[in-house]
């Protein structure tokens, strides 16, 4: 982006500090949320291109966009970590906004630096549309019998279970998937949130073991029942939105994490299936349900760790700002300092009554 003054052309590109790392070309789609008393961008996705193809990169834990603002331009830089480890800079501004998702996602492009190896370490491919979206292929892991009678369906089932699958929800069901090609081993089964011994293990932040350890029970299951893999490419804008932790260890600032990097759910109104034709979701898709909102968990606390795992209505929580008539960085820049939150109002996930049946079998 080049601005005039005083005679003088400024790029605020140039205000990028890793100009001399490896740089690559890309898109990143993201949100602004807005919680109690502050406000921050969340990164769903980062795309780079590959030659032939696209890649996509999750990210697992980032920071609080840096902003920047001269005269009547903007530009933002986002520190990422991704699912597998690389260390991501990543900066755009308003001018490069391309497009904006019915999730209140935008796409902008960007510049990204990070190592010379990264495309190679992609949590996955992705497909660039004709309408500057992004479609991403999934995995769908199940018994080789239910495989071929969802191919043969061509539709996917809504599982009303919650995503640690011990409680119902009452007014969704979900499209479960994995960006995971395959499940082979208990590492697998962790990253989607199962276990063999139905139990997951975290540590609470500036605490150590074992009185820092929180003990969370999810569904008890074996990758022997995840054999075989439904494929399918799902527009980025259906995935419903990643829950998060809030960090804030006593040697670093605060920075986020995502509670469910390999986790990909397409929420569905209750009784609904996800339809595709020749393994792809088509942006027509019907029977799509959304909700305006991720769960904020603070990663100081037993409760907060649980949050994101639960679903429970909690106030622990961030509104999507389906911003329709800016860029979110324009948005940002003239609308800062005001009450976004209060007033907002979203639908929330409901849990149904404590003693479903697959919380009771597991109490064994």
């Amino acid at each position: 982006m080049a601005v005039e003054s005083d005679g003088e052309t400024y790029d605020l590109m140039e205000s990028f500090p890793a100009k001399d790392a490896p740089n690559y070309d890309g898109f990143v789609k993201f949100k602004l949320v807005h919680g109690v008393g502050y406000s921050v961008f969340l990164p769903d996705a980062v795309f780079l291109n590959n030659g032939e193809d696209w890649r996509w990169f999750e990210p697992q834990m980032f920071d609080a966009p840096l902003l920047s603002f001269y005269e009547q331009q903007s530009y933002a830089q986002f520190a990422i970590e991704t699912s597998h480890g690389d260390e991501l800079l990543v900066a755009t501004t308003e001018d490069r906004f391309v497009t904006r998702f019915v999730d209140g996602a935008q796409l902008f492009r960007c510049r990204v630096a990070g190592d010379a190896e990264l495309l190679r370490r992609s949590t996955g491919k992705a497909h660039l549309r004709p309408d500057g979206g992004f479609d991403l292929d999934l995995f769908h892991h199940t018994t080789p019998a239910a495989r071929d009678a969802i191919l043969g369906s061509c539709e996917l089932r809504g599982s009303a279970w919650n995503i640690r699958g011990t409680r119902a929800l009452e007014n969704v069901a979900y499209a479960y998937l994995t960006s995971l090609p395959q499940i082979t081993n208990s590492l697998d089964l962790q990253a989607i949130a199962m276990a063999s011994n139905g139990v997951l293990h975290f540590l609470l932040d500036n605490r150590v073991a074992p009185d820092g350890i929180v003990t969370l029970r999810v569904y008890r299951e074996t990758t022997a029942n995840r054999t075989a893999a439904v494929a399918l490419r799902i527009p980025a804008e259906f995935v419903a939105g990643q829950h998060l932790w809030r960090h804030e260890p006593d040697n670093r600032g605060v920075f986020y994490e995502n509670s469910h990097s390999a986790i990909y759910r397409v929420g569905l109104a209750p009784g609904a299936t996800l339809q595709f034709s020749e393994g792809r979701v088509g942006l027509d898709a019907p029977g799509l349900k959304r909700f305006g909102y991720a769960i904020v968990g603070d990663a100081r606390s037993p409760s907060g760790i649980a949050a994101p795992f639960e679903e429970e209505t909690t106030s622990g929580i961030v509104k999507v700002d389906f911003c329709k008539d800016l860029d979110l960085l324009t948005f940002w820049r003239t609308r800062a300092n005001d009450d976004h939150f209060s007033g907002r109002s979203t639908e929330l996930q409901v849990l149904r009554a404590a003693s479903d049946l697959r919380e009771q079998s597991q109490g064994n």
